[in-house]
């Protein structure tokens, strides 16, 4: 699934294409793609767009008449302007038509990915915007300190939790981890005051890394403009099971930590010691 760098790497490349341009129509060549507590899709006719922005893991279209469309990529979605005369493909399920030429095109070839135009004034007081975390970028030291410490969930599970840090993902929580030398499983108010800050130093660095790098791209992900991110050659740990630790020489493992597969280095990541019976 796309995370919070992927998601910002096609806001930054269809913001341009579409700032400013007055939408025609939405055509739907699917309606599985439009969530069901969407507002009638006809509302957007005649309206300008006015920005493009991420929030977490989803993409923000806002528009003139205080309406948004948002879009979920989910697992194989795909976002890009393309001329409006373009036929649609078989995995093209709706597309944004513009008075200046161009179409915002969504493609999903395992259908998961969702479109949902909202009441933007309400937005962020509802549901999905409304339950989301603070942006992993924007969270200040202390109160990401805060955070940790109220729980003794283990870390990664906490770092996934899109209520609690929205955008986080599973690369990015073990590069970062392991940058940091924090073992995923360990209890998030456990971690030391010096690891904390590592932590949080080390979420930013990546997550600023990966999007100048326009993302990762391990299975199926591409820009806007068709082209794979590079990121994953920068990969320390995720996708590095069995290769040597690049700081230490041991094989790192991989395990099962918060239900998703996680690479990290038995000796730079200690893991949590077992309570006693």
């Amino acid at each position: 699934m796309p995370e919070l760098p992927e998601v910002e790497t096609v806001v930054r490349q269809v913001r341009p294409a579409i700032t400013g341009a007055v939408v025609q129509r939405l055509a739907l060549h699917g309606a599985h793609v439009l969530h069901h507590k969407s507002l009638p899709v006809r509302a957007l006719r005649g309206q300008k767009v006015c920005a493009v922005e991420r929030r977490g893991k989803f993409i923000r279209i806002r528009f003139s008449g205080n309406m948004a469309l948002l879009v979920h990529l989910r697992m194989t979605g795909h976002l890009a302007a393309v001329p409006a005369d373009t036929s649609p493909g078989k995995h093209d399920h709706a597309d944004l038509i513009f008075n200046n030429g161009m179409a915002l095109r969504f493609r999903d070839v395992r259908k998961f990915g969702r479109l949902m135009l909202i009441d933007d004034t309400q937005a962020d007081s509802q549901t999905p915007l409304a339950d989301l975390g603070p942006e992993p970028l924007e969270i200040s030291l202390e109160d990401f300190r805060r955070l940790l410490g109220s729980t003794s969930r283990g870390i990664k599970a906490l770092l996934l939790d899109q209520h609690k840090l929205a955008g986080m993902g599973n690369i990015y929580c073990d590069e970062a981890l392991f940058i940091a030398r924090v073992h995923p499983a360990t209890a998030a108010n456990r971690i030391s005051a010096p690891k904390v800050q590592a932590l949080w130093e080390a979420m930013r660095q990546v997550l600023l890394a990966a999007i100048e790098h326009k993302g990762s791209s391990i299975d199926s992900f591409l820009t806007p403009e068709g082209e794979p991110g590079n990121y994953q050659n920068a990969h320390l740990a995720y996708g590095r099971s069995g290769q040597p630790c690049p700081r230490c020489g041991r094989t790192m493992r991989k395990t099962t930590v918060a239900g998703r597969g996680t690479t990290a280095c038995p000796t730079c990541q200690r893991p949590p010691r077992r309570k006693s019976p």
